[in-house]
């Protein structure tokens, strides 16, 4: 019996439909994922030692906490980087706006205390 070509494009076709119906699925969960749920960065530089090493570390960015909403003391949150454009930085936040901070190391220093300010807006 020979078939038509319409015939096997129809028979390639069903065979193709479900594995491209999956394909796009997995890539439409994952881009939700990685944009709302969570993000995964490589870290570099010595400033979270011994917490975080100084390169070779990745970690995992939960987005749930976006715009500060529900930051604690002690949280370590990603942000813009102040100084260079177009990449992030992660540190540890030592005080919400009203708490006094220590700016010296302890037993060292003037042992300055710092109130935290924020900027309207923020």
């Amino acid at each position: 019996m020979i078939q038509s070509a319409s015939a096997t494009s129809q028979q390639a076709w069903r065979r193709a439909a479900p594995v491209l119906f999956t394909s796009a699925t997995v890539l439409l969960i994952g881009h939700v994922i990685f944009k709302y749920g969570f993000s995964i960065k490589p870290t570099l530089g010595i400033s979270m030692v011994p917490t975080i090493a100084a390169s070779g570390n990745w970690v995992l960015i939960s987005r749930s906490y976006r715009r500060g909403r529900n930051v604690a003391v002690g949280d370590v949150v990603s942000f813009a980087h102040p100084v260079i454009v177009g990449q992030s930085a992660i540190k540890r936040v030592i005080g919400m706006p009203g708490d006094f901070v220590l700016r010296d190391t302890p037993g060292k220093g003037a042992g300055v205390m710092l109130q935290v300010c924020l900027e309207s807006g923020y």
